[in-house]
């Protein structure tokens, strides 16, 4: 634990507000608008500072931030994937499956199946 050091080290304070509300509103839709207005930026400038910052665009971040949250929810929970990618802000279920296959090379069904061996 001594050697345990943040994930991201963010130096400027309005993206680390950004950070916060996106880890707080996980199970929303998250709007570059909304984050940029939290952040008291300006849209292009936010896009670019968070950039800077993180190493990846907001949107980037966002989807990675909430599939990691739906990998958690597959090996933990017991509900349909359905209802994990709409709790997760997703209006459309197979755009879901699509991006989950993308970033993790399987299915969400595949996934959740791979705890259960």
């Amino acid at each position: 634990m001594r050697h345990a050091r943040p994930k991201y080290a963010i130096s400027d304070k309005r993206i680390q507000l950004a950070l916060e509300y996106i880890s707080q509103n996980i199970m929303e839709p998250i709007s570059l608008e909304n984050l940029s207005k939290e952040s008291c930026l300006s849209r292009d400038h936010f896009i670019k500072l968070f950039k800077q910052e993180l190493g990846c665009t907001p949107g980037q971040f966002i989807i990675d931030q909430k599939l990691k949250k739906a990998r958690l929810m597959l090996a933990a929970e017991n509900i349909s994937i359905k209802e994990i990618a709409y709790s997760l802000g997703y209006d459309d279920y197979s755009y879901f499956i699509r991006l989950f296959r993308k970033h993790t090379s399987m299915t969400p069904h595949h996934y959740r199946n791979s705890f259960n061996k």
